[in-house]
């Protein structure tokens, strides 16, 4: 198990170098996520491989003034997320978030009827669906360069579902 310092938090999220942004521009191209503003950072990325496209869920920050704000782009742009949006756990911050508010986002952000938040409950409907675990690891991916050990940490989270 990963041994995830969740006090962790970033001094900032600017001045951080994406470092595969062609990648990144390839993935918002073919999946027509709405790009990153010159003023917002994208904190972490959730990709689900589907046939033909790239499904993308992602969580961005903007600064205002002294106030860092935060919102989920998808790329459908869909109309259920919307709703849910004011029951965003952390809608605005002073500091950079820490892990535990990261994981907090992600745990308890849905679409419509879903229960285990942005990650999870795609990976137990697979699940569910008899889709073998190792599988459903390499479909479902989670990178952040703000905040790298997501990714693991919710690899090992499948396990316990």
């Amino acid at each position: 198990m990963i041994d995830l310092d969740k006090n962790y938090r970033p001094s900032s999220y600017k001045n951080v170098v994406y470092f595969e942004k062609e990648v990144q521009q390839f993935l918002d191209m073919m999946s027509q996520l709405k790009e990153v503003s010159e003023d917002e950072f994208e904190l972490f990325r959730i990709t689900t491989y589907s046939a033909g496209h790239p499904d993308i869920v992602t969580l961005r920050a903007k600064y205002e003034d002294n106030i860092i704000t935060y919102k989920i782009i998808d790329n459908f742009e869909s109309k259920s997320l919307e709703l849910n949006l004011s029951s965003l756990p952390i809608q605005s911050s002073s500091q950079p978030l820490n892990y535990d508010e990261i994981i907090n986002i992600i745990n308890n952000t849905n679409y419509e009827d879903d229960k285990d938040g942005l990650y999870l409950s795609t990976c137990r409907f697979l699940l569910d669906e008899g889709t073998d675990i190792d599988e459903v690891k390499s479909f479902m991916n989670i990178n952040s360069i703000y905040y790298p050990e997501l990714s693991q940490y919710y690899k090992e989270q499948i396990s316990l579902i």
